[in-house]
């Protein structure tokens, strides 16, 4: 046996739940260890169709890695398995690459609050077609409902039930909906991504003893969440599956997402795409638009046609 296949045989595989600068906590069975990496990965693109496809891809939470355990409590990462799934966005400095945020995730729980923070719906509709765009499975967690006056945010909700997302609506201090979050979560690993202050945290705690995570209050000045979640970690659930909690996410920038493209991630529009007058038709003010049409039909929610304008602003 050549000294690389001795080596490749002590090397153990593990999932990481945790990224901090240079160092990785990494689950390996029942154990945790803190592992460091050497330099940087090159993950191949065959290999890899959902990842980030150069020079210099680092381990982010979610990744599977092929770890070189060196004592009882360290290792060091030798390897990124090919990744599944990803949600990314562009990089916060540059806006130039792209943040791999956590991998291998299957599912995506967009959490808002119906109020502190105020309940967005545009907000939502980004994490959709982020979700759409990593091959994520959506669900919505729609929090603090215990704060509404009246139903007015449930017919908010109407095209999201009409598209066939699953809506569940929560209430910590009444502990209301919480079975229902839990057992979206329950055998699946998932990743919640909402605003700072729209309850992340809290609805974690409130399913699993012993998690503790930290909570934050709203600001009284802004009326804003302050960040409970200064990293993502992925935590293991008693009843079976893991999920990941985001730092709040006041805007997610879309990665690798054109104004061309911008349209087939709005299933509502998918039926009509193809059949406008013009094969450039970015659905505004051209003449014969199919998506205009079934939205003058009344097929269309409004709400969500103008979430697509205001978006395609963005790109």
């Amino acid at each position: 046996m050549s000294k690389k296949e001795s080596k490749e045989d002590s090397r153990v595989q593990g999932i990481v739940t945790r990224a901090v600068g240079s160092s990785f906590n990494v689950l390996v069975g029942s154990r945790t260890f803190t592992c460091f990496f050497r330099g940087k990965f090159r993950i191949k693109k065959a290999d890899l169709p959902a990842s980030t496809s150069g020079e210099g891809a680092f381990p982010v939470v979610g990744d599977r890695v092929m770890v070189t355990l060196t004592d009882e409590a360290s290792g060091v990462i030798e390897e990124i398995l090919p990744r599944e799934t990803k949600l990314s966005r562009p990089e916060v400095e540059l806006h130039r690459g792209e943040q791999v945020l956590v991998a291998n995730i299957q599912q995506m729980i967009i959490v808002a609050s119906v109020k502190l923070p105020l309940l967005k719906t545009r907000a939502i509709d980004r994490f959709l077609i982020a979700a759409e765009k990593g091959e994520l499975q959506p669900a919505i967690c729609i929090n603090k409902i215990d704060l509404a006056e009246g139903e007015e945010y449930k017919e908010r909700l109407l095209p999201y039930h009409d598209l066939g997302y699953e809506v569940i609506f929560t209430s910590v201090p009444e502990r209301r909906g919480l079975e229902d979050f839990k057992d979206c979560l329950k055998d699946r690993i998932s990743v919640l991504a909402g605003h700072s202050g729209v309850g992340k945290s809290s609805l974690l705690n409130a399913i699993q003893e012993g998690l503790k995570l930290v909570t934050r209050e709203i600001s009284t000045y802004s009326l804003k969440g302050k960040h409970a979640t200064s990293y993502i970690e992925l935590h293991p659930l008693d009843f079976g599956g893991f999920v990941a909690d985001t730092p709040g996410l006041r805007e997610l920038g879309l990665w690798d997402i054109d104004k061309q493209e911008l349209a087939w991630y709005f299933p509502e529009f998918e039926d009509c795409l193809g059949g406008c007058k013009f094969n450039d038709c970015m659905h505004l003010t051209e003449p014969g638009c199919a998506v205009k049409g079934k939205l003058q039909s009344g097929k269309i929610h409004a709400s969500r046609y103008d979430s697509y304008k205001r978006i395609l602003e963005t790109l």
